[in-house]
């Protein structure tokens, strides 16, 4: 995927983002499947959420920040 980043984030903001969606997924795998019937720790569950996690990281980077852009906020 190919992107070109616009909103000024901290590394660490990004981090943060980042391991709280792997945490939350690792931390529920037993609740998600209890409540779903719904597996997320096979190989084809952890190469979707791979690649759905890459395109809103990659989406958010690449979006103008609306209220650093003056847009008002919501």
């Amino acid at each position: 995927m190919s992107a070109y980043f616009v909103r000024d984030v901290a590394a660490v903001d990004l981090h943060l983002q980042m391991s709280a969606v792997a945490l939350f997924r690792i931390t529920n795998a037993p609740t998600i499947e209890a409540t779903f019937g719904v597996r997320i720790d096979t190989p084809e569950a952890l190469e979707a959420s791979i690649a759905t996690l890459t395109e809103m990281v990659c989406t958010w980077l690449s979006t103008p920040d609306p209220v650093r852009a003056g847009a008002p906020a919501s």
